[in-house]
């Protein structure tokens, strides 16, 4: 009897040795630290409340026109608390800024938590459409085969008059070459569990950090696209023959285009430049006193030009702005 307790006592002191060394309680882990602020790109399809900008004077005499980008801030209320214009035409900034500040959201929460919202509102402003402006953007598209940046040809026929059937048919049916595939994109390193956020950011930053808006380019025409553009300038200019005033807008944006288009190529500045140097002195009776001196002044600026990169940037610039000029 007495051997038997023995061993009785030897297996339960084995066990206890063997499975009561419980681990520890491991800490809770700590919840996932929520951001104060996160960035929601391009906002204009989330706003309770986007109030249209007025279109100031000062803009509309010379028929600026073009998106606004506004970098705005908005609090846990919805409420932009700071508007700042990023890109778009000088005279246009401010009051895109005005019309953001207006803006108003639904909150933004973040696992419960309500979150600043940084992102973008743009605001497109329409100008009334001239034939100057019309003859420009053929011009660039012929010359480059690109249309200028964030212009749809598509738009650009909505801006013909409604009888010109076939030569909005042509803007709407152009045929674009293959773009190159793009470069493969690494993909991204999953973050911890922990510290995963459940929040998608759209948009793209732009060199400093800031959430700018996307811009749009249409990609290169074919050859037989460039053809159709070239055809397209000539019937308008053929729908326009019985109208001197409207012919000469046309014929003042093309040649405006041209030099835009070809203004790294100082042989063909000069034939460009001597171009607006006719259509300056050639002007019909009523054209707009305004766009003759400012053709009269950028021919001036481009003989005297020094040929650097800044020069030529100014040509463009003062080219782009004459092409807005309205009919008068």
């Amino acid at each position: 009897m007495k051997l038997r307790g023995f061993v009785l006592a030897g297996v339960f002191a084995f066990s206890a040795t063997s499975f009561g060394q419980v681990e520890p309680p491991q800490p809770p882990r700590a919840p996932a630290k929520v951001p104060s602020q996160i960035s929601g790109g391009v906002l204009n399809g989330k706003a309770t409340s986007l109030p249209k900008p007025a279109y100031p004077p000062a803009a509309k005499a010379v028929n600026a026109e073009g998106a606004v980008s506004v970098q705005v801030l908005i609090d846990e209320n919805g409420q932009v608390i700071s508007a700042n214009a990023v890109s778009g035409h000088p005279l246009l900034r401010p009051a895109a800024v005005e019309a953001a500040r207006a803006a108003t959201f639904s909150p933004t929460t973040l696992s419960g938590n309500p979150v600043k919202v940084s992102g973008v509102i743009t605001y497109n402003f329409v100008g009334v459409t001239t034939m100057s402006s019309i003859g420009f953007e053929l011009a660039v598209a012929e010359r480059t085969g690109k249309f200028e940046k964030n212009l749809h040809p598509k738009s650009l026929a909505a801006r013909l008059p409604e009888d010109w059937t076939d030569e909005r048919e042509i803007l709407e049916d152009l045929e674009y070459e293959a773009p190159p595939p793009p470069p493969p994109v690494p993909a991204a390193p999953k973050p911890p569990a922990d510290t995963e956020r459940r929040f998608t950011i759209k948009g793209s930053p732009d060199h400093t950090g800031t959430m700018v808006a996307p811009s749009y380019n249409f990609g290169t025409l074919t050859g037989e696209a460039r053809e159709q553009v070239r055809s397209l300038q000539a019937s308008i200019r053929s729908n326009l023959a019985g109208d001197p005033k409207s012919e000469w807008h046309f014929r003042v944006g093309s040649a405006l285009g041209n030099l835009v288009a070809e203004v790294n190529d100082p042989s063909r500045t000069s034939v460009n430049t001597s171009e607006i140097e006719l259509l300056a002195a050639t002007a019909p009776g009523g054209a707009n006193q305004a766009l003759i001196d400012g053709l009269i002044r950028l021919a001036e600026d481009a003989r005297a030009s020094d040929g650097s990169q800044e020069a030529r940037d100014m040509l463009a610039a003062s080219a782009r702005s004459l092409k807005n000029l309205r009919v008068q």
